[in-house]
């Protein structure tokens, strides 16, 4: 099994650090992506429940796409921007329908 460059991983972090503070900023298209270096990456949301909610970064050029999971509601949500409803055509388990205290 070969062994992966320690620097490409800390590098690779670093760069999915980068895109999840863009978001918080409020930088929601036009996102370089880690995987084809090109400014592509757009953020959506999913909220699998009334109380959960899912940040999505999506490379409309190669495919990439990463999940982060938020704490809270996410700073820059938008309805316009929320794929449950679209998701939950394909995944049953996106549906908000959970109503745990």
């Amino acid at each position: 099994m070969p062994i992966e460059n320690p620097r490409s991983q800390t590098d690779d972090i670093a760069v999915r650090l980068d895109l999840l503070r863009a978001a918080d900023e409020g930088k929601l298209d036009g996102l370089v992506c880690p995987k084809c270096a090109q400014p592509c990456v757009s953020v959506y949301f999913t909220h699998p429940n009334e109380r959960e909610y899912r940040t999505w970064f999506i490379c409309g050029n190669c495919g990439f796409e990463m999940r982060a999971q938020n704490t809270g509601f996410p700073p820059h949500y938008s309805r316009e921007r929320d794929r449950t409803i679209e998701q939950a055509a394909k995944d049953r388990r996106l549906l908000a329908t959970d109503h745990r205290s």
